[in-house]
């Protein structure tokens, strides 16, 4: 979406082509953005430009569709042991002088029902994107095709490519770990990671920030939080299991003393790469066929500065960051 949204911005004709599967891992994740990384709370990397990014390319699209995507939701984050706290300790310096944390987070009623007996912060600058209010906008336009993409329905040729009896100059790829069955891309080294989710009913928290202890809970609306997630490189299903689900509700029940309802449990498959870093770029014998994956844990965060960086390099010739450049692979 964030790639279709680019093209709008520089007034390029474009179809945004998805399957609307319910699994997919951008609509089962949180979205947060968090600007500390970690459990050394080290800086996000290129957060300055992340966030620009982010609340440029956000931004046109509530402009666009006349609502709210990228939320302000400050975090308030638990330190689970006196470890934690030392770590903090080793490492506030930085986080401290970029005014991105709080060492004094403001009382609040909310804060009784949590256990923080080893102190707390509250990161600022953090946000929520709402994934599912960007899909429902833009399965709302013209130019959104709800349908499964095959591959062998693209023909090609020597500066564009044919799909469905159009003709477009670029085609990019933004499958996740379906990236998988591309016949172009598939040998791209991707580690899916499997992770899962609960979301749940508190109706007594009242709590407006996002908590984080070992697990994150966010507010979502009408006393209902996402808890997650999980995180599991070793798995034969995409599936939610009844391991994990017993999990997340050990390390909520640890974190608040309220009782609470579990709604649903959701799982999804993340595109990972085993060098965790995205993988962005033209493949390298066909000009026209692009990819931008491998966004992890963070791809709310990533997709809207990678997105702006891959038409930067197709229409402006400006170089990937080379970290991030699909042709560090062999494919």
């Amino acid at each position: 979406m964030c790639c279709a949204q680019e093209a709008r911005n520089r007034d390029l004709s474009c179809t945004f082509v998805d399957n609307g599967a319910p699994n997919a891992s951008t609509r089962v994740a949180a979205g947060i953005m968090n600007p500390i990384s970690g459990r050394k709370y080290k800086l996000q990397w290129a957060f300055e430009e992340l966030w620009t990014a982010a609340r440029h390319l956000y931004g046109t699209m509530e402009s666009r569709f006349n609502t709210s995507i990228m939320l302000p939701m400050p975090i308030h984050k638990i330190h689970r042991s006196e470890e934690a706290l030392e770590a903090w300790m080793m490492n506030r310096a930085e986080p401290l002088a970029q005014g991105l944390v709080s060492e004094h987070p403001p009382t609040a009623v909310w804060q009784k029902h949590i256990d923080q007996r080893f102190g707390a912060l509250l990161v600022q600058d953090s946000m929520r994107v709402d994934t599912e209010t960007m899909y429902r906008c833009f399965y709302s336009t013209d130019d959104c095709l709800q349908e499964q993409f095959d591959h062998r329905d693209l023909e090609m040729h020597d500066d564009h490519v044919v799909w469905k009896n159009t003709a477009y100059r670029h085609v990019i790829f933004c499958e996740g770990a379906g990236v998988i069955n591309n016949p172009w891309f598939s040998k791209i080294p991707l580690r899916p990671n499997k992770g899962e989710c609960l979301l749940v009913h508190i109706p007594y928290l009242n709590c407006p920030l996002i908590l984080q202890k070992n697990v994150f809970a966010v507010p979502i609306g009408n006393d209902r939080y996402w808890i997650g997630g999980t995180s599991e490189n070793d798995f034969t299903d995409a599936a939610p299991t009844s391991k994990k689900a017993a999990e997340l509700i050990t390390d909520l029940s640890r974190m608040i003393s309220l009782a609470f309802t579990v709604e649903a449990h959701q799982a999804a498959i993340r595109p990972t790469m085993r060098d965790r870093s995205p993988v962005v770029g033209t493949h390298h014998t066909s000009p026209q066929l692009h990819i931008l994956n491998g966004l992890g844990t963070k791809g709310s965060m990533l997709a809207p500065y990678y997105a702006q960086k891959l038409f930067a390099n197709i229409y402006e010739r400006e170089a990937i960051p080379p970290g991030a450049d699909v042709n560090r692979f062999t494919y």
